[in-house]
Formats: structure tokens, C-alpha cells, sequence
């Protein structure tokens, strides 16, 4: 994913966990590949497990300090192949690696990061300039239904979770505002943190742009890419309407 660059990284990584089964899902659809690239590649939440099944991996993300913490996670992994593993700060519109993979990767939303077309239709680009031939771009998302989320844009903020540690509690809430002109979710998190007697807060927004799939299509297919598989959930059932996931597969045209 894409975020600001002042999101604590901490922070972030206690709250965005994925979904459930996400992990399993992308190391059994990269088994077969050789050279694998994670785009928004995070604290290394995918891109870890992937190395640990020996995949040759290149992990790129915006966030300095994203790519930070995870270089050094990986410096503290005895079991990792160094080798196999390469870190890049980037942007996902305009990255340039000097190699072609079997699998590109997009999980969590991250697609839902780049806010007009523009820009999907730039990240669909490089993804088809970096896919070797016969490779497979995958990305997840959630289903857009325009109703519902007009239903839960929110000016409260809501509690999300409570999280308990040896020298501090961290009470956070989340508040979502939906505008449907330009398909806008703002997601934004406040950080109640609670040190002793002390107690700060910290509030981030992460922007997004819900796509529908007739938008995705035609993106992609301006990028030269073509949808070949597409799914309601982790466990690969056939797509439907009405699921709340949309994951999907596409090739070079």
C-alpha cells in the first residue's frame, strides 16, 4: 500500500494486518514462479513468507521507512537467502527494475491507493513492461458497492481495536468518508496512546479510490493486460456479484 510518508510505521503495521488467508493465497499462486515483485510491499508481511519458500523476491514501496524496518528485519534473519531478496524505494507509477518477473504482486488494496486514472493506468504500464512473457499480474481488492459505503461514511469517529503491550495501551479508532463524485474512501486513524500517565494522540488518513471491476477491466486493458482469472475470495471460489472480495489475474495481451 501507499501511504503517507508520516505514518508511523508502528503504527501502521498494528493496524492494516490484511485479510484473513491472504498470505496462503499469494505463496500458493507464486509457487511456480521464479522472480516474484510485491509492489506496496509494506513492513514485509507477503514478502517475507514468499522468501522464506527460497522464491527469488523484489520487495518496492514508497515509504522510506517502510523499506527501512524491513531491510532490517530481513538483516536479522538467519534463514533467509540475502540473495534471493532485493528492496526497492519507489513509486509504482513510474518504477523501473532492470528485470521481468513471473509474478507481479498488488495485495491488501493497494490498487485503491492511486487516486485517478491516471495513475492506475500508469502502475498497469509498468506492470506490463516488467511481466515477463506469459507472467501474471494479481491484485486484490474489495467489491465497490456505491450504496453501502454511502451508508457507512462516518463523521464519528468509531472504536476499531484496543491493543495492550508491557509499557503502554493503544485505544484506536477509525472514521471513513465517502465521496462519491470522485469515488473517494478516506480512511482516517486516531491513535490514543496511553504511556503511563502520559497520553497523546496521533491521527493519519490513507486516500483511496474504490474502482469497480468494468473500470479495472478497461484500465488494464488500456495497459495491454487482459483479466484470465478472477475470484470472490482467498480460497479461489468462483466470482459473484455480491462478494465482498475481487481478486484478480491478467496477462500481457
Amino acid at each position: 500500500m501507499q501511504i503517507d510518508d508520516n505514518y508511523n510505521v508502528e503504527l501502521y503495521d498494528l493496524t492494516h494486518r490484511g485479510n484473513p488467508g491472504d498470505v496462503l493465497y499469494y505463496i500458493k499462486a507464486c509457487r511456480t514462479a521464479s522472480q516474484i515483485l510485491e509492489l506496496g510491499c509494506g513492513q514485509g508481511r507477503i514478502l517475507l513468507p514468499l522468501a522464506e519458500n527460497g522464491h527469488c523476491i523484489t520487495g518496492l514501496d514508497h515509504h522510506p521507512d517502510m523499506i527501512t524496518e524491513l531491510q532490517r528485519t530481513i538483516n536479522q534473519r538467519q534463514d533467509l537467502d540475502f540473495s534471493k531478496i532485493k528492496l526497492v524505494q519507489g513509486d509504482m507509477r513510474t518504477f523501473q527494475i532492470d528485470r521481468q518477473f513471473d509474478r507481479i504482486i498488488l495485495p491488501f488494496n493497494g490498487l485503491f491507493c492511486l487516486l485517478h486514472d491516471n495513475e492506475t493506468l500508469a502502475c498497469f504500464q509498468q506492470v506490463h513492461q516488467h511481466l515477463k512473457p506469459g507472467g501474471s499480474f494479481l491484485f486484490d481488492v474489495y467489491t465497490v458497492d456505491e450504496e453501502e459505503l454511502a451508508l457507512v461514511d462516518q463523521e464519528a469517529w468509531e472504536p476499531l481495536t484496543e491493543i495492550h503491550e508491557t509499557h503502554r495501551t493503544i485505544e484506536i479508532f477509525e472514521r471513513r468518508q465517502w465521496q462519491p463524485e470522485t469515488q473517494r474512501v478516506d480512511a482516517s486513524y486516531r491513535y490514543r496512546i496511553h504511556e503511563g500517565s502520559e497520553v497523546r494522540e496521533e491521527i493519519y488518513t490513507i486516500p483511496q479510490r474504490y474502482l469497480t471491476y468494468s473500470q479495472c477491466r478497461q484500465l488494464l486493458y488500456q495497459a495491454r493486460l487482459q483479466i484470465t482469472q478472477r475470484y470472490s475470495d482467498f480460497r479461489c471460489s468462483p466470482w459473484e456479484a455480491d462478494s465482498y472480495h475481487m481478486l484478480v489475474w491478467a496477462q500481457a495481451a
